[in-house]
């Protein structure tokens, strides 16, 4: 008798049973601190996450971002259940990056090659090259206003069209439209409205 294939749900937890992003060491979030970003840690449900993949249909045409990625649980599911191109995570954490890094390698057990299409790095997500996404998201829940503001001109520096998913409004800015608004379930609350932008 053969056994039935994991879930991507099945195969998550089995990559993240001993990998936890929600706390890191005071050095590490003096890090992040300094950046003007945010050490606190949450995470969109994995069916909140089905959901919002669905809604965004990704292709193999798409380059999906997640700013800080944390330990990449977004990116992993995105390439498991997904046909995008290529799936980036960007992480000011180094404890938090190097535990991503550990579950892309261990996903290369349940979907060979996934590795070719994802991958993370331990950057600023204020000062990293986004000129080919075409997806961006990020949990910006946590972020400062001014954050949000700083964020909000960079992102709207950029030259190509792409949708902007974020967990926080932006601040008022015509090259910004909003298309959709969903309602998804986080570690933190239900129902947390995720604001689409193009």
């Amino acid at each position: 008798m053969t056994k039935a294939p994991l879930s991507t749900r099945q195969i998550i937890n089995r990559i993240y049973q001993d990998l936890c992003g929600f706390t890191i060491s005071t050095s590490d979030a003096k890090l992040v601190k300094q950046s003007k970003g945010s050490p606190v840690y949450g995470e969109i449900n994995p069916a909140a996450l089905d959901q919002l993949l669905t809604y965004l249909n990704l292709n193999p045409n798409d380059i999906f971002y997640d700013l800080g990625s944390g330990v990449g649980k977004v990116i992993i599911q995105t390439l498991l259940s997904s046909s995008v191109g290529q799936a980036i995570g960007i992480e000011l954490s180094k404890e938090r990056f190097h535990l991503a890094q550990t579950a892309l390698e261990r996903a290369e057990n349940y979907l060979s090659g996934i590795s070719l299409r994802g991958s993370f790095k331990n950057q600023d997500l204020l000062t990293v090259d986004l000129s080919e996404a075409s997806v961006i998201y990020t949990c910006s829940t946590a972020f400062s206003e001014a954050f949000m503001h700083k964020l909000t001109r960079r992102l709207a520096m950029l030259s190509q069209p792409f949708r902007l998913v974020s967990l926080q409004e932006l601040p008022n800015d015509p090259r910004f439209k909003p298309i959709k608004t969903l309602k998804l379930d986080m570690s933190w609350a239900r129902k947390v409205a995720v604001h689409i932008y193009q």
